[in-house]
């Protein structure tokens, strides 16, 4: 009996240390979670077409394409000569709306190099040596073939009223007309009409005054013609 209580008693220690030896060593299985769903940003810029790299140094196209439809077009250089003749004409020549505040530049290539060109109105810094303050409006000329060019417009630091009006000249000129506004509701935008010559001043009178005892011009232009026929009398028998 006693033998048999002490068998089961090691058995069951035996059998306690084979569990906690299994126990210990026993491999720890690793979590697994769910995956996450694409956000939604994710998932449009996955479907969308990648972007083209831009050239080094290229600069982003800005402003508003100038509609040339119904003009006669003409090349880069063609449409610069047109517009550059216009705005020295009319915005910049004594008078014009933008002679007193601003400046006018403008850059051009050779017709060989496909005439490409810029056309920037500066607000007048009249402190610096160069007055060429602030860029106010841009006009960019790019060729896109021999005899076609696209012109954009920009309006940067020009008042609103006057970067419509400029607009309306590049279009007019783009297109192949030429001239200044006949009339524009921007005020102080097309010169008032000048004013009439004021009449010149009357001549002066002629002197009236004569010395004392001074004859009349009659009397004596009279006394003239009266002498010869007093001579002829006397000389008659």
């Amino acid at each position: 009996m006693a033998d048999s209580c002490l068998s089961k008693a090691l058995l069951a220690l035996i059998t306690g240390v084979l569990l906690s030896g299994c126990a210990g060593s026993a491999p720890q299985l690793p979590t697994l979670g769910l995956p996450s769903a694409p956000s939604v940003e994710a998932a449009s810029a996955e479907g969308a077409p990648p972007r083209p790299a831009s050239a080094p140094g290229a600069a982003q196209e800005t402003g508003t394409v100038v509609d040339q439809i119904g003009g006669q077009g003409g090349s880069a250089t063609d449409i610069y000569s047109r517009v550059a003749t216009g705005a020295m004409k009319c915005w910049f020549a004594v008078g014009g709306p933008l002679k007193p505040d601003y400046v006018y530049h403008a850059t051009a290539a050779p017709p060989s190099r496909g005439g490409k060109a810029e056309i920037v109105i500066h607000r007048r810094d009249p402190t610096q040596a160069n007055p060429r303050g602030p860029k106010a409006y841009r006009v960019d000329i790019d060729p896109t073939g021999d005899t076609s060019a696209t012109v954009r417009v920009e309006n940067m630091k020009m008042t609103d009223a006057f970067a419509s009006a400029m607009t309306g000249d590049i279009t007019r000129w783009t297109k192949g007309e030429s001239g200044c506004s006949p009339s524009s509701a921007v005020a102080g935008w097309t010169p008032s009409a000048p004013q009439p010559v004021a009449d010149a001043a009357p001549a002066a009178k002629a002197k009236t005054s004569k010395k004392p005892g001074a004859k009349p011009k009659d009397s004596a232009k009279s006394k003239a013609i009266a002498a010869p026929a007093q001579a002829k009398a006397t000389a008659s028998p």
